[in-house]
């Protein structure tokens, strides 16, 4: 619990602040390369950075708080397996260098059950293990290297 609002608007400040994360994306890569970024808040987060997203479907991802335990729900974006396809299609044939996901998504306690309720976001999170590495972190954000 908050004692005030003003508590509250603070730890929101705080736990909203994406400024490594940006600066990670923009240490990796250039300025008017379209970045491939799997995360919650992808539109601040990119737009802090100075990029533009890689994906046709964007935001990929609902909003929630970074902080949280769970994977954030894919947006309508990722909802059809024709549009999973198309996402991971466009990342086979450009490669790019650096995909950067949250730090959560790399882990391996991603239970079962998600493969019923977001198996798009699973696929496209299995493309990414096959091709990348783990490369660098930010404050929430990892940078995945292509192999």
């Amino acid at each position: 619990d908050f004692k005030d609002h003003q508590e509250l608007i603070q730890a929101y400040r705080r736990d909203s602040d994406f400024s490594p994360d940006a600066a990670l994306i923009t240490s990796l890569t250039l300025p008017g390369e379209k970045v491939p970024l799997i995360s919650s808040y992808e539109v601040r987060i990119l737009m802090q950075a100075r990029r533009c997203s890689f994906f046709f479907f964007c935001p990929l991802l609902t909003t929630r708080a970074m902080g949280a335990r769970s994977l954030p729900a894919p947006a309508d974006s990722l909802d059809t397996k024709q549009d999973v396809q198309r996402t991971i299609a466009d990342l086979e044939r450009v490669k790019p260098p650096f995909i950067f996901i949250e730090k959560i998504m790399n882990s391996g306690r991603i239970p079962p059950a998600y493969e019923q309720s977001m198996p798009g976001l699973l696929a496209l999170l299995r493309y990414v293990k096959a091709n990348y590495l783990p490369y660098q972190e930010g404050r929430y954000l990892l940078a995945m290297k292509r192999k």
